[in-house]
């Protein structure tokens, strides 16, 4: 059977830095949306549960996207009218820190009101000091030195709720205009390069009123956010497992090839799970059967870009 992923996509234990894979059973799909293994290819290794008992071993099938196409889809997605999804609106596309200051009841009695803009644009000297998508990504995407990560923000900080020609055409004031806002008004080569940002740095977190306690905050939902350097970071970490043990198989799985060659993605696929446990016809069979429902859905959903 298939089962959903036991912990939240987008977050991480605050003490191992990956998530905690304790429902894993032999035998069963495991689905794990945009999963934070930050921790060391050691601990993700312990938390397979591969380095003993009875599991035979763990095998993983990696979906993953070109980071161009990831960014322009990005933005033609969620600047559709109306658009799909409402986190959009509270969405904090500069915002890298896990745990903001001012959004820790402890350190912020105060309510948050105006200040959230004045929190989102401190120094990157002072971000590095807490945990963040900066010091979480970097240590493992070692090509991609800490002032590349500051031009990215800095460039997020120049185009969100910052000083441009749009905002005085348009009834919405600058210091209350959301990310979506600034995907519809913005000129399409500034929208994708915030789009582009967002799915760089950010850490997924969404404006509320009032600060929370550490640990609500930490529970906190996580919406879409530096999934590019996450993939990254997430192929570099699977492939440090590979290495290190037989009983860790990962197929990485290219979404381009998914989407334009079906059948013969599924039927590689269902090939790397079931080896040689399953004949060529139930192969063929169960790809086929996946082609036809993937017809179906490309069909009946319009939204996606």
């Amino acid at each position: 059977g298939r089962k959903k992923a036991s912990y939240p996509k987008r977050q991480h234990d605050n003490v191992t830095k990956c998530p905690k894979y304790d429902k894993l059973h032999p035998g069963t799909l495991f689905l794990q949306t945009a999963p934070n293994l930050f921790c060391s290819s050691q601990a993700l290794i312990k938390y397979l549960n591969l380095s003993g008992g009875r599991r035979q071993g763990v095998k993983i099938i990696h979906m993953v996207r070109n980071p161009y196409h990831m960014a322009i889809s990005n933005y033609f997605y969620h600047a559709q009218i109306p658009t799909p999804e409402r986190w959009i609106h509270k969405a904090m596309p500069c915002e890298y820190r896990y745990f903001p200051e001012s959004y820790i009841k402890e350190l912020a009695p105060k309510s948050i009101g105006n200040t959230v803009e004045s929190t989102i644009s401190k120094t990157s000297k002072s971000l590095d000091e807490e945990e963040s998508m900066k010091s979480l990504i970097l240590p493992t995407l070692t090509e991609i030195s800490p002032k590349q990560f500051d031009k990215a923000f800095r460039m997020c900080r120049a185009l969100f709720r910052n000083e441009t020609s749009f905002w005085s055409t348009s009834e919405i004031s600058r210091g209350n205009a959301s990310f979506y806002d600034h995907l519809l008004f913005l000129d399409q080569y500034d929208g994708i390069r915030l789009s582009a940002a967002q799915m760089i740095l950010s850490s997924g977190l969404e404006f509320f009123k009032a600060p929370l306690s550490i640990e609500r905050l930490r529970k906190r939902k996580r919406h879409a956010g530096a999934d590019i350097l996450r993939m990254g970071n997430n192929i570099r970490k699977l492939n440090e497992v590979t290495a290190n043990t037989e009983q860790f198989r990962v197929l990485t799985m290219d979404m381009a090839n998914w989407i334009s060659k079906p059948h013969e993605s599924s039927l590689n696929v269902v090939d790397f799970v079931f080896g040689s446990s399953a004949t060529i016809e139930e192969k063929r069979n169960m790809a086929d059967s996946y082609v036809e429902l993937f017809v179906n859905e490309v069909a009946d959903d319009s939204s996606h870009v």
